[in-house]
């Protein structure tokens, strides 16, 4: 077997299996949803490090809808900004434009949409309860997360 002969096909057993990773990535996110919890661990950690904010949540899973697209899901959060404010949410849904990720342009937005959020302080003597929220974040790059 010649060298051409045997670089051909060692190419064309990589182009194949990365097809098919690929289509198996897609067929789990459009169906199923892809468990992508490993991204708690790095948000967490920046919060911390950078804003002094702790944060703990349940599942991250990367899914696909008919009105949102491509977005992720995260069932259970809780935000604690000091020791006497704390924010929790049951569900957030964090919707993005999948080419913000591989190019880089000035109109970059994340749409962060919040069935319900509970705000617990000490200096409250109520908590308060915010419906339906919807926040818009833009930003020049999401390499920065």
């Amino acid at each position: 077997m010649s060298k051409k002969l045997l670089f051909l096909y060692i190419t064309s057993s990589f182009l194949a299996v990365l097809t098919l990773i690929i289509i198996g990535l897609t067929a789990k996110v459009i169906f199923g949803g892809l468990n992508i919890n490993f991204l708690e661990q790095r948000l967490s950690s920046y919060l911390k490090n950078e804003y002094k904010i702790i944060l703990k949540s349940d599942d991250y899973i990367l899914t696909h809808s008919q009105d949102n697209g491509l977005f992720i899901n995260i069932s259970k959060a809780d935000l604690s900004l000091s020791d006497k404010t704390s924010l929790s949410t049951d569900q957030i849904i964090i919707d993005f434009d999948l080419n913000d990720l591989f190019f880089s342009s000035e109109d970059q937005f994340i749409t962060v949409m919040i069935d319900r959020v509970v705000i617990k302080s000490v200096e409250l003597s109520n908590e308060v309860v915010m419906q339906g929220s919807i926040l818009e974040i833009k930003f020049d790059s999401l390499y920065g997360f």
